[in-house]
């Protein structure tokens, strides 16, 4: 307590405000473009990019704060500023002490940002780290400093509570805002009704097919929907004109692809484009737009040869294991044998509490393959590649590849198989419904996630033998969709295998979400990036119109003390105005898990830790418990 409150003494003593030079900043802002010289880009929560200007207020208890503004292209940071333009040695330590904890706050640091308003006048956001819990009295000083030094009316500069114990303070305070005259806006109010969210940034080029397109998509189209798919083929790019949850299946392949998607509102009200569907165009996705234009043949197969891999791809397959064993007597290693779903799952079960994860079997490669070559399904699959038609129309293999999922799920399956196969529903109560989940040596692995590729079924007691779904679950593997994505990559269609995890299914599930164990909106900060939405309306295959709440938790201070701070950027359309999917304890437990799966993953294989995360699939139970599901890799290129 000593050394704060002589560190509070030389910060009085020595903090006379300099002349400021413009390589520094500013103390005052008398235009945009005086703003804009200043600023630096802001990425604004959905990814569109918008300008901010730092500003710092120093000796906040004197008599006449001093406010500057800071020059973005010479100081990125608040303490580099205050260090080298106050001229006081403080350490970082030091500096993050007297500015983000309210018991000694000498400094306030934060940060204005412009909100472009078409056809009117521009407004301006002033937020902090986001947590950091100012006052009522600090945020009134700050709102006053800046209304006196910039150039806009005072109404323009707004309060923007980010951090969920912000937005708290503010709830409690709101009678002081008015009174005081400080206008505040909320994130839903503030970002709730965006144009144009870029949710993979990227260049395409491929014909543009429009919402109303009837044929099959191949991976040479660029698709435009008026509601985000829940299932889609490999495509060339994806335009949506209702919002996309920036963790849906469609968006993670669009990651794992490199391609471009954004969701566009009013996009079919733009003659430039409609007029462009049925022609071949080079699409590119921006953070500041979007930009649709004609191409020719050469650039589409520059674009088209940049993609591929220029070699094939023999998945791993161990078909040596040949029982059917339980998920808590395996591990990742086994991956080659049953899956990556299922050994990823079964080391989850290794590292988590038992309740946390499903308990179950997984069926090995060894059932899959023996089916097939039994039934001589094989050799059926290589005479319809050999077709010419298979390879040269779309909609010849589409159809192709239903007829033989029906042939697949039609073929008698060995007695031997229907023996061991009738024990797996022996190993759980009687009456138990049972989740037969795809779990193949082509999903889930790093560089390769395959989200939402392969189908899984419901097996329920009154449906005879367990077999009839476990066959459903092998027909998967050849849908037109994960038949394009192994082409597409050159993966070999032979070497690929499929196994079958099999656990209890969930019944009247709170609510669902995916997360990932890294901070991907600023990976600078340490924390998780989540998307949960109620009931079972997945945030992976999400219902029309379905928009989840999306937010970061943040797991780290400017002291470096663990804290966990919950920042929202979009808002469940599913729940009342000020309610959120997870509860507070939810939230905090699943960072913490999420952290514990990050942590132990990053080991198991050679991964740049620098970039590394883990997606994982949660649920909250009919019960209120967590339960994660499926973890993987996360892809983002």
């Amino acid at each position: 307590m000593r050394s704060c409150i002589l560190l509070s003494a030389i910060l009085a003593v020595t903090g006379c405000a300099p002349v400021l030079s413009p390589v520094h900043g500013a103390t005052a802002i008398g235009s945009r473009e005086e703003f804009d010289h200043l600023s630096d880009a802001y990425t604004i929560p959905g990814g569109t990019a918008g300008r901010e200007v730092k500003f710092l207020i120093a000796e906040i208890h004197s008599p006449s704060p001093d406010l500057y503004f800071l020059n973005a292209a010479n100081y990125p940071d608040h303490y580099t500023f205050y260090r080298d333009v106050r001229g006081i040695p403080l350490t970082l330590y030091e500096f993050n002490l007297h500015t983000y904890y309210p018991f000694d706050r000498q400094i306030i640091a934060g940060s204005v940002v412009a909100h472009p308003v078409e056809n009117g006048e521009d407004f301006y956001t002033f937020e902090f780290w986001p947590a950091d819990r100012l006052t009522f009295d600090e945020l009134a000083l700050t709102h006053g400093l800046l209304s006196e030094a910039m150039f806009c009316q005072r109404e323009k500069i707004i309060y923007h509570p980010g951090g969920q114990s912000q937005v708290n303070a503010y709830l409690i305070e709101q009678d002081s805002f008015l009174n005081a005259g400080i206008p505040v806006i909320t994130t839903d109010s503030l970002y709730g009704d965006q144009e144009y969210i870029p949710l993979n940034c990227g260049t395409a080029v491929g014909v543009l097919r429009g919402p109303d397109f009837t044929g099959t998509f191949s991976p040479s189209d660029i698709a435009v929907f008026r509601t985000p798919p829940n299932t889609l083929s490999h495509v060339a790019g994806v335009l949506t004109t209702s919002l996309q949850a920036p963790l849906s299946h469609v968006n993670l392949l669009a990651r794992q692809n490199g391609i471009p998607n954004a969701s566009v509102p009013g996009l079919l009200e733009c003659d430039s484009v409609t007029t462009l569907f049925g022609s071949m165009v080079k699409l590119q996705v921006r953070s500041d737009g979007y930009q649709i234009e004609r191409a020719i043949a050469e650039e589409f197969n520059a674009h088209w040869d940049s993609l591929r891999p220029d070699t094939a791809v023999f998945p791993e397959r161990n078909l040596t294991v040949t029982d059917i064993r339980p998920l808590h007597e395996m591990d990742f290693r086994n991956w080659t044998s049953i899956g990556a779903k299922a050994a990823n799952l079964a080391e989850l079960g290794r590292i988590l509490p038992e309740n946390l994860v499903p308990h179950g079997v997984a069926v090995p490669f060894f059932y899959y393959d023996s089916f097939f070559r039994a039934n001589g399904l094989y050799d059926t699959m290589e005479e319809l590649m050999a077709c010419p038609e298979f390879s040269t129309d779309a909609d010849f293999r589409r159809h192709a590849l239903e007829e033989y999922r029906e042939l697949v799920e039609a073929a008698p399956v060995p007695q031997w198989m229907l023996d061991s196969l009738g024990t797996i529903q022996d190993r759980f109560p009687e009456g138990t419904s049972l989740r037969c989940r795809s779990s193949t040596n082509t999903e889930d692995l790093p560089g390769f996630s395959g989200a939402g590729l392969y189908r899984s079924y419901t097996h329920h007691p009154c449906e005879g033998h367990i077999a009839n779904t476990i066959r459903q679950v092998w027909a998967g593997l050849w849908t037109y969709r994960a038949f394009q994505e192994r082409e597409f990559y050159r993966i070999d269609h032979f070497r690929t295998a499929m196994g079958v995890l099999v656990h209890p299914s969930y019944r009247g599930e709170l609510a669902n979400g995916v997360a990932v164990s890294r901070n991907i909106l600023d990976p600078a900060v340490p924390g998780c990036y989540v998307n949960a939405q109620t009931g079972e309306d997945l945030v992976t295959n999400p219902e029309e119109l379905s928009v989840p709440d999306v937010f970061t938790v943040m797991n780290t201070s400017p002291l470096g003390e663990e804290i966990l701070e919950t920042v929202y950027i979009g808002f469940s359309n599913r729940t009342e105005p000020g309610e959120h999917v997870l509860s507070e304890e939810q939230t905090h437990l699943l960072s913490e898990y999420l952290q514990r799966i990050h942590e132990h993953f990053s080991f198991l294989q050679p991964y740049d830790l620098h970039s590394f995360a883990m997606e994982v699939e949660f649920k909250i139970t009919a019960d209120g418990e967590l339960v994660i599901k499926q973890a993987r890799p996360w892809v983002n290129r």
